[in-house]
């Protein structure tokens, strides 16, 4: 009788709640939501308030999933991904979905957005006086307005010089709401002494005109510009180099956050610094009239200073100079980028306790090599001290057999971030899910990327799922959700692998006890 009075109670007082009690169903109040920049991401952050556990889903007009987390708690805020990286999302159908632990749709956010809308207010270009009547513009720096109310993401410019045209990445990509600087850094050289027309237009990642602006420059030479100037001998004569280190490119070199990769040919072919690389592979080519460009080269890396560092910091070529020295990889870096800019087919090559610079040659007979993993043969080349030529190596290195190629060339590089996975037990449920990041950083678009995850058992890899090809254009990236039962036997450890065809790109390892 106690029971049913119990029940009886208890619809009456959802009836008079304006709800039939679903004990299956949980429920979640959107208290508030704004959009924001979530690490070159457009994100919503929501404020909410729920029954339990929720799982939010960010959807595009197409109906793909963009983004998908679980929240183990039942109010509070959290941020979700409606775009890729660096993606503008444009036009209407977004939606943010939320779900319950049983699956069950409790909460839909639509999401419109309009177009991007920036105004460039003004620049600020920097000049190097190459010659008696010859100017280059090293470097651009643009005020921008974003006068919409959500943050707009750039890609690069297309910068015009009367009859030169020259494509660049912009150093920065974020534009917030309001007022902000981006700077560029280019190499457009051979300018003479006059008015000249500058026309630049700005583009986002899937080629969308965002702005532009034009105006008449005129070549200016600034004494404050910070310099990098050595003297060296090379076959018994003397050779002097003086370069400028635009500021705003150190600037943004040296704040990077180095990425989670071990192939050191980022460095080298990023395409944000290739003009600085231009800059001074044209400069080195213009005080060498001899026959042995390789080795000139290398006697330029040799020649600065060697300085060894706690910890592992791979240097940007513009680190190096601005430091007057670096290490071992900082000077395969840096000579790598400029023969691979002088037309070299060129690599690192990295050892446990050591790196060097490999150069394809035909003739390879009696010099120290390597092959690559298709039996190429790449000549060592010793960058971090004085007095080594091409082909010639220290005993430790002439015939080691743990090493490593990377090809310094136009290639993707992909990184990847991987949330830690989570196993999750609800009901008869029993799976694990995670949230990976990958990036193509490199300077060609990746295609055909997949992620795989495998479990180690018995020491012997065991594929478990894996995703749907990707592509990746240069610069961008995306996050992919992953979720799998929970495999049935026991394992110690859990992969997350980037694939193309058999070749593993980037990797994440987690222990699972």
């Amino acid at each position: 009788m106690k029971s049913l009075y119990l029940l009886v109670s208890l619809i009456i007082l959802s009836a008079l709640s304006g709800c039939l009690l679903d004990f299956k169903k949980g429920y979640c109040k959107i208290l508030g939501y704004e959009v924001v920049d979530n690490g070159g991401r457009i994100g919503v952050r929501i404020t909410f308030n729920s029954s339990g556990g929720m799982s939010f889903e960010a959807r595009k007009p197409d109906g793909e999933i963009v983004d998908r987390l679980f929240v183990p708690y039942c109010c509070g805020r959290v941020t979700i991904n409606v775009s890729a990286y660096h993606e503008n999302p444009k036009g209407r159908g977004y939606k943010v979905l939320v779900y319950d632990g049983y699956g069950n749709k409790v909460e839909e956010i639509p999401l419109d957005f309009v177009t991007p809308r920036l105004r460039i207010k003004g620049c600020n270009v920097t000049w190097w006086r190459e010659g008696r009547n010859s100017y280059a513009i090293i470097e651009i720096a643009l005020s921008i307005q974003n006068e919409g109310s959500i943050p707009v993401y750039v890609d690069r410019a297309v910068l015009s010089v009367g009859n030169k045209v020259a494509e660049v990445k912009t150093l920065q990509n974020t534009l917030l709401p309001g007022s902000s600087r981006i700077v560029l850094s280019p190499y457009v050289s051979s300018l003479p002494y006059k008015d000249h027309d500058l026309s630049i237009t700005l583009l986002d990642i899937d080629n969308y005109n965002l702005a532009n602006f034009s105006l008449s420059v005129q070549p200016v030479t600034d004494f404050g510009l910070r310099r990098f100037s050595d003297s060296w001998n090379f076959k018994g004569k003397s050779y002097f180099i003086s370069i400028p280190l635009p500021q705003g490119l150190y600037e943004y070199c040296s704040t990077l956050p180095r990425p989670n990769t071990q192939d050191y040919s980022f460095y080298a072919i990023d395409p944000k610094v290739r003009g600085f690389i231009e800059m001074l592979s044209s400069k080195l080519r213009s005080i060498y009239r001899g026959n042995d460009p390789i080795n000139f080269v290398a006697s330029f890396v040799q020649n600065i200073d060697y300085k060894g560092e706690e910890g592992e910091y791979p240097k940007y070529p513009i680190e190096l100079l601005h430091d007057r020295g670096g290490d071992c990889e900082d000077k395969a870096i840096l000579a790598s980028a400029i023969l691979f800019e002088l037309g070299y087919d060129v690599c690192l090559i990295r050892f446990e306790d050591h790196m060097a610079v490999g150069v394809h040659l035909e003739d390879y007979r009696d010099k120290v090599f390597y092959l690559d993993e298709n039996g190429k043969a790449y000549v060592y080349l010793e960058t971090a001290n004085t007095g080594w030529f091409l082909g010639m190596a220290d005993d430790k290195y002439r015939n080691a057999r743990n090493y490593t190629i990377h090809h310094v060339c136009e290639k993707p590089i992909i990184d990847l971030r991987c949330k830690p996975p989570i196993r999750h037990q609800v009901g008869n449920k029993d799976y694990i899910d995670f949230l990976a990041t990958i990036e193509n950083i490199g300077s060609r678009d990746a295609t055909d990327l997949k992620l795989v995850v495998t479990i180690d058992l018995y020491g012997e890899e065991m594929r478990v799922t894996e995703s749907e090809l990707y592509h990746l254009k240069c610069g961008g990236g995306r996050d992919i959700y992953m979720r799998f039962d929970t495999p049935p036997i026991p394992f110690s450890e859990l992969h997350v692998k980037v694939v193309t065809g058999d070749k593993v790109r980037a990797e994440s390892r987690f222990v699972f006890l």
